[in-house]
């Protein structure tokens, strides 16, 4: 995992410090996600959704969770050994000025922000194929669902504004 093992948290007052995690930590070993490998296989694609845990850029602790109304991705944690919630969030560009008016007026301890966020991946569409070593082809399920037409009558049923949505997430269906 190539998360900042020392970040800089910012603290409120003048309470006791304590010492806090990289809060990306705990939910890249939750899920046990791994940093996906750049290069030409790669073509900074991933196989989960995202955002990934590199990309979450933003972190209140706190005495409780911190949801903030018009960020679509935060995720909340209790740490026992520090008795309170980590909020973890990915603050898009164009929200850091209204998230930074936000968070001004919240009751956090510690404030944490990313100095130099990681690259957004995009993620791998599903029948997008992965180069296999065994002899045998077995297709996966999504292979499968595409060779019995699936994904083309879903593609008929959708409304226009959505398939350009669909077909992005799903591949190639040539």
């Amino acid at each position: 995992m190539a998360i900042n093992s020392t970040p800089i948290w910012h603290y409120q007052g003048e309470g006791q410090r304590l010492y806090l995690p990289d809060p990306r930590t705990q939910i890249a070993r939750h899920i046990q996600w791994v940093k996906p490998v750049y290069g030409k296989e790669g073509r900074g694609l991933t196989d989960w959704s995202v955002p990934e845990p590199d990309a979450f850029n933003s972190a209140f602790f706190a005495d409780r969770p911190i949801e903030c109304p018009f960020i679509r991705n935060q995720v909340w944690y209790y740490d026992e050994s520090k008795r309170g919630w980590f909020s973890v969030y990915y603050v898009e560009k164009d929200q850091k000025a209204t998230w930074n008016h936000w968070a001004m007026k919240q009751n956090w301890i510690a404030h944490w922000t990313v100095f130099k966020p990681s690259q957004l991946r995009r993620t791998r569409p599903m029948l997008e194929e992965k180069k296999r070593k065994k002899s045998s082809y077995d297709p996966s399920l999504n292979e499968r669902l595409h060779e019995l037409n699936y994904y083309s009558s879903l593609l008929n049923k959708v409304e226009e504004d959505a398939r350009s949505v669909l077909i992005e997430r799903i591949g190639d269906l040539g």
